[in-house]
């Protein structure tokens, strides 16, 4: 069972062999976000709220497959 903050391991892909927790779990796409691994750039446009366009970094989803439990 996937929980919260439980420790894993990467075994595939940019960053194998990484150790890290979860942060979040997407049953639908059987996917899971964990801290610090697979960060992109995101550009956001300017709007009322933001005056400014600006550049912010998010973390992306991998594939369940792609981990171990420690």
């Amino acid at each position: 069972m996937i929980k919260k903050s439980r420790k894993i391991q990467i075994t595939s892909g940019k960053y194998k062999g990484k150790i890290s927790t979860i942060k979040k779990n997407i049953r639908k796409k059987n996917m899971i976000i964990i801290n610090d691994v697979n960060i992109v750039k995101k550009h956001v446009k300017a709007n009322r709220i933001n005056n400014r366009g600006k550049i912010i970094k998010k973390e992306m989803p991998i594939n369940r497959s792609n981990i171990k439990y420690l």
